[in-house]
Parts: C-alpha cells; structure tokens; sequence
C-alpha cells in the first residue's frame, strides 16, 4: 500500500510535539505557543482529510463489476482514471464539456494515454473509437484507450485494430477491478 503524505504529517507531528512539550514543561514562550497552536491545528487537519481519501480509497476497494454497471458515467471515469493511477499512471479527468471525445488523460513515463469511457449495456460502436482517436490528438496523446463495463461490436474491433486503439471490455476491466482491491 502507498503511503503519499504520511512523511508530512509527522514531520508536523515532530513540530507538533515540541511545541506542546515547551508549553508543558512550563515555557511559556511564544515561540512555543506559536510552534504548538498552529501545528496541532495542522496535523489535525491532515489526519481528517487523510482519513477521508482512506475512506474513499476503502470505498472503491470494495466495488465490483456489478457496482460499475450502476455508475453515473461521470463516476465511471473517476473510478477509470483511479484504476490507471494505481497501474502507475497520472491519471487526469477531462472537463465534461468540449471533451473532443477524450474522458481521460494518463501519462506514464513517455505514453501521453487518450482515454475514453463507455459505461453502457449494449456493446460499443465504432463511433466511440473513432471519437477518441481524433481527440487524442487534440490532447496531444501517443497512446489511445476505450474502456467499457460491455463489449465491443465488430466494427468497434475493426476500426480499434487499424488504429492502434487499446481495447479495455468488461472481462479484462473485472480483471482491473480484482487487482485494485488487493
């Protein structure tokens, strides 16, 4: 498990605790009331949030592909780009409107990742690919992804080959699904 910003908090906690101690033993000094009051504060603010994004990241631990299928497409492709995060990637949503076609940017080393989002019950078009493929260039992006809780038609698998368009259907994004939540 990751731990981002635990080497923060106590380091605050340090500042925190000698602080606190100066007032204790009795130094009631500025110095040690303006250490103390501002860093307990702090560290108490950084355990409240920490311990919501725990929460959240326990939350979506928990979902499986059933879960997916009851998704707002918005919460699909948050819950999309938190699965490329934890593969390595910087994951970034897009703004909702004026997308070009691309729900998500992921980058990892040198691959600039265009992803698309597909939360439905019918298998996806060949729309949806040729949408995210030119939008990937809007975005700048070298690599190009559509990622569905379905399955593709025919023609979405056609046009994804000649275009080099990596494919992410319901089997291989349960398969994501199970590796997250371990």
């Amino acid at each position: 498990m990751r731990r981002s910003g635990q080497g923060g908090k106590f380091l605050l906690a340090g500042v925190a605790a000698i602080g606190t101690a100066a007032l204790w033993n009795g130094q009631h000094s500025v110095g040690a009331l303006l250490l103390a009051v501002p860093s307990c504060y702090l560290l108490v603010r950084a355990f409240i949030f920490g311990s919501k994004r725990l929460v959240e990241r326990r939350r979506y631990n928990a979902i499986t592909i059933s879960d997916v299928d009851n998704m707002n497409g918005w919460g699909f492709e948050r819950y999309v780009a938190m699965l490329l995060t934890r593969q390595g990637y910087k994951a970034t949503t897009t703004p909702g409107s004026r997308d070009m076609g691309v729900d998500i940017v992921a980058c990892k080393g040198r691959v600039r990742l265009a992803v698309q989002c597909k939360r439905q019950g019918d298998p996806v078009d060949r729309r949806a690919i040729g949408d995210v493929v030119a939008g990937a260039r809007h975005w700048k992006c070298n690599a190009v992804m559509v990622v569905t809780n379905s399955s593709f038609a025919r023609a979405a698998l056609e046009l994804a080959e000649a275009n080099e368009v990596e494919l992410v259907d319901r089997k291989l994004l349960g398969e994501w699904i199970v590796a997250f939540g371990k």
